[in-house]
């Protein structure tokens, strides 16, 4: 049995290795998009066929279409990671990053589908195997901060109230009365 300090410092902790895994995260899948696109030469020139009278134009829409991308990503990341990290040291944060956090989830998740091609050429097994792992660590990683920070709210409040745990599924007793604490 942990008390609810015990379980809140805990949480905290989670909450915060999470959240600068999350930061992690989000570097890596900036570095992986732009691989990807430097070494995905058919892509650009599928996109350069779109627009043949001019394909300097198509190759600056795509790269803005790029930088939206990967300002979007580092942003979400940057947003969910630094607050799960300022939640964990008691510091001032956004509550919406909970919600980002399972959002991403789902997203993550979701996306996990498109390896499904790369499964069926033997040239790709193994960038979609590493793909398939760092996307598991991902939702992994982000569910933590969604599950932590719920805990470490539950976990202050009870604090604040004076409720103690007896165990660690969060059933707790009050610690307000005196034949509480004798009968412990």
């Amino acid at each position: 049995m942990q008390s609810t300090n015990a379980l809140l410092r805990k949480y905290e902790n989670d909450l915060n290795v999470s959240g600068t895994g999350v930061i992690l995260l989000g570097a890596w899948s900036i570095i992986k998009g732009l691989l990807e696109i430097i070494f995905n030469f058919d892509m650009f020139e599928d996109f350069r066929e779109t627009f043949p009278e001019n394909p300097i134009s198509a190759y600056v829409i795509l790269a803005a279409i790029i930088l939206i991308f990967i300002a979007i990503i580092i942003s979400l990341h940057l947003f969910v990671g630094l607050n799960a990290i300022r939640d964990s040291k008691g510091g001032k944060f956004r509550r919406g990053y909970p919600l980002y956090s399972f959002i991403m989830v789902i997203f993550t998740f979701l996306t996990m589908f498109t390896y499904r091609d790369k499964f069926s050429e033997i040239k790709d097994i193994d960038t979609a195997i590493v793909s398939v792992l760092v996307d598991i660590t991902t939702i992994y990683v982000f569910w933590s901060v969604f599950r932590s920070s719920a805990r470490v709210k539950e976990l202050r409040q009870n604090v604040k109230s004076g409720i103690e745990n007896d165990s660690v599924t969060g059933s707790g007793t009050d610690m307000g009365s005196n034949s509480e604490r004798e009968v412990k």
